[in-house]
C-alpha cells in the first residue's frame, strides 16, 4: 500500500503546475490530473519505489480540519436539456420565471427519450418533474499527522472513511490524496487541490469499478448547524402550522394529509440533521435545497424526543394515507 501512495504522491506533483487557471479550466484540469495518475498507476512496475521519502509537517492544519460540501459537477446532459427547456417553454408563450428554471412542465418530460427521462424525476411533494441535480458529497477531514490526513466521504446513503496524503505544491494551495477502503462497490479515491484562500477543494472522484470515469467537483468549507426552524426549512409549519422538530403533532394534523407529502415530512426531520439519504427519489428532492447538508448514514442518537414521537405518529398515518398530489398532479 505504501507503494501505491508514493506512486500517486509523484505522479501528482507532475500534474499541478496549471492551479491559476479559471474556475472551469481548473475543475477540467484536476479531472485530467486524475485520470493520468490513474493511467500512470497501471504501468507501475516494482522498483517504482522512494523509501527516503520522509513525513513533512504540514502547516495551516487548523484550515484543512473541518467539514467540506458541496456537489459533483452537473451532467453535461442537464446543461443541454436546461437550454431545450427555456426554448421549449418560450414556444408556449410561459413568461413565469420560477416555472422555466426550476420545474418542467409533463409536455415537455414526454417528449423526452427514455435514456433522457433518468436525468429527471417526479418532485415527491408537488407532483412536478424537476432536473436531477448531481450527487451532494461532503467530506469531513478529521485529523493531520505530518503528510497524512484521514476522516471519511459523506454521498448518497454511504459514509466511508478516507486517508491518503497531503503536500504542499505552492504557497497557499495543497494537493490532497484521499482513497476510500475499496470493499465498497461505490468506493473510489478523490484527488484535489485545497485552496487556503477561500477554504475550498477543487478536484475529482475516480470509482474502483470504473476508474477512468472521473468525476469533477468542487466543495467549500462548512459548519454544520442543527436548527429545529428556518425559513426556508418550513415544509412543517406550512402544512401543519408547527414545527415538527419542536411541537407534538396531534391526529388531527396528520390524519387528513397525502402519502406523498407525510412522507416528505417525516424525512424533513432526519434531514435536519444532516441525514444522507439512500433513496434516490427523497434525496433528489432535499438535495435540491441548498440548506440541506449530508454529514452522516446514521443520526438515531441525535433525534429530540418530540422528533421521535412525530416520526412515529406521521409513519402510522402514512402507512394508510392516500397517495395524490396537490393541484399540480395529474
Amino acid at each position: 500500500m505504501k507503494k501505491w501512495i508514493i506512486v500517486i504522491i509523484a505522479a501528482s506533483m507532475a500534474s499541478c503546475s496549471n492551479s491559476g487557471q479559471g474556475n472551469n479550466n481548473q475543475l477540467q484540469g484536476e479531472v485530467d490530473s486524475l485520470k493520468n495518475v490513474i493511467a500512470e498507476m497501471k504501468q507501475v512496475k516494482e522498483h517504482h519505489t522512494v523509501e527516503t521519502l520522509k513525513p513533512k509537517n504540514i502547516e495551516h492544519v487548523d484550515q484543512l480540519v473541518g467539514l467540506f460540501t458541496g456537489r459533483f459537477e452537473e451532467y453535461p446532459e442537464v446543461v443541454r436539456m436546461k437550454k431545450d427547456v427555456k426554448q421549449f417553454m418560450d414556444s408556449l408563450n410561459e413568461i413565469d420565471e420560477f416555472w422555466m428554471e426550476e420545474y418542467v412542465v409533463h409536455e415537455y418530460y414526454d417528449k423526452l427519450k427514455a435514456e433522457e427521462r433518468k436525468f429527471m424525476y417526479l418532485d415527491p411533494l408537488y407532483g412536478v418533474y424537476a432536473f436531477r441535480n448531481p450527487n451532494a458529497v461532503s467530506i469531513l477531514i478529521e485529523g493531520v499527522e505530518g503528510d497524512s490526513i484521514y476522516g471519511k466521504s459523506i454521498c448518497a446513503g454511504n459514509e466511508r472513511p478516507v486517508s491518503g496524503t497531503i503536500l504542499p505544491t505552492e504557497e497557499g494551495v495543497y494537493k490532497i490524496l484521499l482513497k476510500e477502503p475499496g470493499d465498497d462497490q461505490y468506493d473510489g479515491s478523490f484527488i484535489a487541490d485545497f485552496y487556503l484562500e477561500g477554504d475550498s477543494m477543487t478536484g475529482g472522484f475516480s470509482s474502483y469499478k470504473d476508474d477512468l470515469d472521473a468525476k469533477g467537483f468542487v466543495l467549500k468549507s462548512a459548519e454544520f448547524v442543527y436548527k429545529k426552524d428556518a425559513d426556508e426549512w418550513d415544509l412543517d409549519n406550512m402544512y401543519f402550522g408547527k414545527s415538527i422538530s419542536k411541537d407534538s403533532l396531534t391526529i388531527e394534523d396528520v390524519e387528513n394529509q397525502p402519502r406523498h407529502r407525510l412522507r416528505i415530512l417525516r424525512n424533513l426531520i432526519f434531514a435536519r440533521h444532516g441525514y444522507s439519504f439512500k433513496k434516490k427519489d427523497v434525496r433528489d428532492y432535499f438535495e435540491s435545497h441548498s440548506w440541506y447538508v449530508p454529514i452522516s448514514t446514521d443520526v438515531r442518537n441525535e433525534l429530540t424526543a418530540v422528533e421521535e414521537y412525530n416520526i412515529g405518529l406521521i409513519k402510522r398515518y402514512e402507512t394508510y394515507a392516500e397517495d395524490y398530489y396537490d393541484e399540480f398532479g395529474r
